[in-house]
């Protein structure tokens, strides 16, 4: 008797660690989503302040930090669609600092930060709120490709302006 109830008593807090194990990453999860995932699209300008990656100092010895502001509608969109088909991640992640601050500027006069961690030649990007102290979210080759292509064209505008 005491044989069985030990193991129904095992065989309950499996299940009862399990369940909470399954709710802490749902729950996790779906906070990042709420938290990077739903920015507005009524976003008037991105501002992309930087240093360390090539992407917008490639002639300099010293790095210097860059700001480079977005205004229309089509690079936005790059922005967006990077933010909103951002994942989670799967396994360890550094703990360097990141290398680019975004600024999403709201036609309401708001705005907030994005953190933004770049390496284009690795293809590489991840992203997470400046507030927020939990989980980031990893963008996909493509869209931190095309970040950066949008930074290196834009800062090369500006150099030659």
């Amino acid at each position: 008797m005491k044989k069985k109830s030990s193991i129904m008593l095992i065989g309950m807090i499996m299940v009862l660690a399990a369940c909470s194990e399954e709710n802490v990453i749902k729950d996790g999860g779906g906070d990042m989503e709420e938290e990077v995932i739903n920015v507005s699209d009524s976003i008037e300008k991105i501002s992309v302040t930087g240093y360390g990656s090539a992407v917008l100092t490639e002639d300099e010895e010293q790095p210097k930090k860059r700001k480079v502001v977005f205004e229309k509608e089509k690079e936005i969109e790059i922005f967006l669609k990077a933010i909103k088909d951002s994942s989670v991640p799967f396994g360890e992640i550094t703990s360097e600092g990141e290398n680019f601050k975004i600024v999403l500027s709201y036609q309401n006069g708001n705005s907030e930060t994005i953190l933004l961690w770049l390496y284009p030649d690795k293809s590489l990007g991840r992203i997470q709120k400046e507030k927020y102290n939990g989980q980031v979210r990893i963008l996909s080759k493509e869209d931190v490709q095309g970040i950066a292509k949008l930074l290196e064209e834009k800062s090369r505008n500006n150099l030659t302006d």
